[in-house]
């Protein structure tokens, strides 16, 4: 049984075959290469942000929200975002009006309102973290340790009011400074400026009272200790347990001649040598007492 020969192909057809395929191969290719550069060249800008384009360092346009081109060499894209950010201020040292030693913490909002300029604009890093930090400092200077508890809302915004006016060429607003935290240094500053507070009235050189106390928050409570013979002695005891001798003796009756801190069981070492009585003694006497009281309950 014979079967019909099969047609055998033209070379000249096939040859064109193969050209055929491998021209939309490349072509395929070269497709595909140039749609990655172009999405390649787009950037997404979100609605709370934009786009400002550079040429050699200089600011040619802002661009976004949506789609924005950007040609590479011949233009570089910066993002910006528009919304408020929280500017940190930490430890932040200054002096009170009274002279006290500080360290304030807080916070600011700041807010990009002309992007360009914000590019644009020569500052270094942190620019606005240093200006906001000089104006604390002046605001810590006019007032005393005493009214730096509680500052009013009127008194911070004047302070943003004045930050304000040195950032806003950068193309910056910002609002809400907030003092979070004031800390005052433990040291014969603290203590010469509770000496330097209303005390107790003296009557021919001897005090009405023996001792004054005041509570500082976050630092611990300062007791002033005035003898019969117009001495006086200084107390702080921290909120660590640490005790604070401050002994008067130097030319300032205000400042203190030298501080001794004692640890709490040292302090409290020192309270049993002080007493005219010994400890047990003294639970003794409370012992008998109570035994006498509870004979007469009966």
């Amino acid at each position: 049984m014979t079967t019909p020969a099969e047609p055998r192909q033209n070379p000249a057809t096939a040859q064109t075959s193969i050209t055929e395929g491998t021209s939309g191969g490349w072509v395929l290719g070269a497709v595909l290469v140039t749609l990655g550069l172009c999405l390649s060249l787009l950037r997404v800008v979100g609605e709370g942000q934009r786009m400002v384009l550079l040429r050699f360092g200089k600011v040619v346009a802002v661009r976004g929200p949506g789609l924005v081109l950007v040609l590479p060499v011949l233009r570089r894209g910066v993002r910006v975002p528009l919304g408020a950010t929280r500017v940190d201020l930490l430890w932040i040292d200054a002096v009170t009006a009274d002279g006290v030693p500080v360290t304030v913490n807080g916070s600011l909002l700041a807010t990009v309102t002309d992007p360009a300029t914000y590019i644009a604009a020569p500052r270094s890093p942190g620019a606005i973290e240093a200006v906001a930090a000089d104006q604390v400092r002046a605001f810590v200077r006019r007032r005393e340790l005493a009214a730096l508890a509680g500052p009013s809302r009127d008194a911070l915004d004047a302070v943003t009011g004045r930050i304000g006016d040195r950032v806003r060429g950068w193309g910056v607003e910002v609002d809400g400074l907030e003092l979070s935290r004031v800390e005052v240094r433990l040291g014969d500053e603290l203590i010469g400026w509770a000496a330097r507070r209303p005390g107790p009235e003296r009557n021919g050189g001897k005090s009405t009272v023996d001792a004054t106390s005041n509570r500082f928050h976050g630092i611990g409570t300062l007791h002033q200790i005035v003898t019969h013979g117009g001495q006086r002695l200084g107390l702080l005891v921290d909120e660590d347990g640490r005790s604070h001798v401050a002994v008067y003796a130097g030319e300032d009756p205000d400042v203190p001649a030298q501080t001794i801190v004692l640890e709490p069981g040292e302090a409290d070492r020192l309270a049993d040598l002080l007493h005219t009585r010994s400890v047990s003694d003294r639970l003794a006497d409370l012992e008998r007492r109570v035994l006498e009281l509870t004979r007469e309950a009966r």
